[in-house]
């Protein structure tokens, strides 16, 4: 509903094929018919703005060329929106304005990278879940778990403190190879996406 926030986290394949010519590729597309059985990233801000009425969403794309998204999220108009763990998240959530955020691993020219040596996820992934406080076991058995993005020690990730870290520690380790890119939208940073215990 309008109020709700709404968070999309696709983690897969990218194919870019020139101008309007870049595709999310889900486990039943056909690399050799890309057109007519990938979802193509210009189909993004409509699905969107159809299918999602939450004047709140956050889109957190891992793949390649996945900065191309941005091209095509539109933003949604601003208006004025106000111990445990759900309460403290649900009274700093009513603090903020409605808003879309597109976050994606890459810029539109660059590759996602992934590796074991971050949980076998991508990269970008690996910091997302890490910076919101989670911990990230991987088919060894063995616990990845990041220091959170809390910055100011409040006890919430918002959404300023989730990108700030994710840009810069993938950015780092990726020796600027890989280059997290946020959409052009308005959005609240202070939108908290999560709570440390």
């Amino acid at each position: 509903k309008d109020n709700d926030l709404a968070i999309v986290f696709f983690s897969g394949h990218g194919v870019s094929m020139g101008q309007d010519k870049s595709f999310l590729v889900t486990h039943d597309s056909d690399p050799y018919d890309l057109e007519s059985t990938a979802f193509n990233m210009k189909r993004i801000g409509q699905a969107m703005d159809e299918a999602i009425a939450a004047e709140r969403l956050i889109l957190f794309t891992d793949a390649c060329f996945s900065g191309k998204v941005n091209t095509y999220v539109k933003g949604k108009r601003f208006t004025d929106q106000e111990e445990n763990l759900i309460n403290k998240y649900l009274k700093e959530l009513a603090k903020t304005m409605p808003g879309v955020l597109s976050f994606t691993s890459s810029d539109e020219g660059e590759i996602s990278k992934e590796s074991f040596e971050f949980g076998e996820h991508g990269i970008f992934t690996y910091f997302l879940i890490s910076g919101l406080g989670g911990t990230i076991r991987d088919t060894r058995g063995y616990e990845h778990k990041a220091k959170p993005a809390d910055q100011d020690g409040d006890g919430i990730v918002t959404v300023s403190e989730i990108t700030r870290y994710v840009m810069t520690s993938v950015s780092k380790v990726t020796n600027l190879l890989q280059n997290p890119q946020i959409s052009q939208t308005q959005f609240d940073g202070n939108l908290p996406l999560s709570v440390i215990r």
